[in-house]
């Protein structure tokens, strides 16, 4: 008899009427889910008394109690502040150089630490970290403190939201907006940390957010990932006159930053669009041709195919030729610098998960996951790979009430929520033929597929994603094949495909 209760966990659930199987809202971290979150993320195994939940990694059982998960329970350091205010030298160099307000320097708490500038990161009164930065742009952290969005702890729940790129951008629109009816946000560690900034306000959403970053390439990068994650119905573009907030402001004063902000751009989540939207593609599409994507590496491909955001790809085969697994090769690709994707998979057909994640750790080190003729991966290996798939390759497998909902509404609901918690950029679906299906009465099977590919070309082009979707072609003879297969290279033509 197990020593432990469900109850003694906070697991409450019923018992499946099929199955092994019950899935319930997790007790570790229901209170972090979002308002609108529906999923019952914490998935019981009812013969085998033990549970996992598939969100934040909490785990545990009857029989031994419950255990952590070692990739959410970090212990972050506290760093101590050791202030004697600005030195003369910085307070000049921030106030006549950068044009900022002492008052915003005070208030801030912004201080001197030998030669660097310290900007403190505090949330709900409490330090939380320290940027260090010298007149000579040499910048970093307290080593071990948790990296958050710099200005959390002035965060009224406006319905406005600006989002600016560094700490002097932050410092720089206090100066210019003193009012106090805009919240402003800093990403913490520039265009590479998105991600911990959408973790602070996806409880509450404002209503219109400003993406205020450099106009670069990194800059455009960052608006466009943060807008395909809060959702591009609520974001608008700044593009200052000048390289940036700052520089506006010193060069052109109020004036400029008022000038942006009017001129602010939505991002058409709707499907309207005027010219000006798209002037850099057009003018991109005149200097070079035909407007690129990213090349794979593969010369013999490279010539024909590039994987761009907003459009899908079909991939089709005869059996047995290796789909999933090119697929699988195109996500580690992608996943590597300087793409940096994450993706989001939905594989019926690769279950369970683990041996698919094993399936991607054979490809990602190069070597065999099971002890043969060739050296096996180490176990250390194996964590280091682990470690760097973590966050970046997400599996999803629709669940409701013990069973899995393979439709493709549930499938791309799920991919949404992957896109807002972790700013997802691609999406596989292998295959199209192990999906539920339910075609509605008195609807062909044309007009039911065209439907469905509406569906998944809307979800890009709306999310500036991109999805690849595996199908079987439908058996074929390929010794008797009239229509040009030839029998020793036999060729899957769209007309193929099941």
């Amino acid at each position: 008899m197990s020593q432990f209760k469900y109850s003694d966990f906070g697991v409450e659930f019923k018992i499946p009427k099929n199955g092994v199987n019950a899935n319930t809202f997790c007790p570790k971290c229901k209170a972090a889910h979002p308002k609108n979150y529906d999923r019952k993320c914490l998935s019981v195994h009812v013969v085998e008394e033990r549970w996992k939940c598939h969100r934040c990694g909490w785990a545990g059982g009857l029989a031994g109690g419950e255990k952590g998960s070692k990739r959410n329970n970090v212990t972050y350091m506290i760093p101590k502040i050791k202030s004697g205010g600005l030195s003369e030298k910085h307070r000049d160099y921030l106030c006549r150089n950068r044009g900022l307000g002492i008052d915003v320097l005070e208030w801030m708490r912004v201080f001197s630490s030998g030669d660097a500038i310290a900007f403190p990161y505090y949330r709900k009164d409490e330090v939380v970290n320290i940027k260090y930065r010298t007149l000579k742009k040499e910048m970093w952290t307290e080593v071990g403190a948790e990296m958050i969005p710099y200005g959390m702890n002035n965060l009224a729940g406006f319905d406005t939201l600006f989002l600016v790129e560094g700490e002097i951008d932050l410092l720089t629109f206090l100066t210019y907006h003193k009012e106090g009816t805009i919240d402003v946000l800093s990403v913490s560690n520039g265009v590479n940390s998105g991600d911990n900034l959408v973790n602070v306000i996806k409880d509450k959403l404002p209503k219109k957010i400003y993406l205020a970053f450099d106009n670069d390439n990194p800059g455009n990068k960052l608006a466009d990932s943060l807008a395909t994650q809060l959702g591009r119905e609520r974001c608008y573009r700044v593009r200052f006159p000048r390289k940036d907030i700052n520089e506006t402001w010193n060069e052109e004063g109020a004036k400029g930053i008022d000038w942006a902000i009017k001129k602010a751009k939505p991002y058409h989540a709707d499907g309207i669009f005027q010219i000006e939207d798209v002037a850099d593609d057009i003018l991109d599409y005149y200097d070079n041709g035909r407007i690129s994507g990213i090349k794979l590496g593969w010369p013999s491909l490279d010539e024909f195919y590039s994987v761009k955001t907003s459009y899908w790809t079909i991939v089709t085969g005869v059996p047995h030729s290796g789909k999933s697994g090119f697929v699988d090769q195109i996500v580690l690709k992608l996943i590597r610098s300087p793409h940096d994707w994450k993706f989001a998979i939905c594989s019926p057909e690769n279950q369970p998960v683990y041996e698919h994640f094993i399936q991607l750790l054979e490809k990602l080190l190069a070597k065999p996951f099971i002890e043969g003729a060739n050296a096996r991966m180490t176990k250390a290996e194996i964590h280091e790979a682990m470690d760097y798939i973590n966050d970046k390759i997400f599996m999803a497998l629709p669940e409701r009430d013990g069973e899995q909902r393979l439709e493709i509404d549930s499938v791309l609901g799920e991919f949404e929520r992957l896109k807002f918690q972790h700013g997802c950029k691609g999406y596989v679906i292998d295959p199209f033929n192990e999906m539920q299906h339910c075609r509605p009465q008195g609807q062909s099977q044309t007009e039911y597929v065209g439907e469905w590919i509406s569906k998944v070309r809307r979800f890009c082009r709306i999310n500036n994603v991109h999805t690849w979707v595996v199908a079987h072609p439908r058996k074929f003879d390929v010794k008797n094949d009239n229509v040009g297969h030839g029998q020793d290279t036999p060729v899957v033509r769209p007309s193929d495909i099941e």
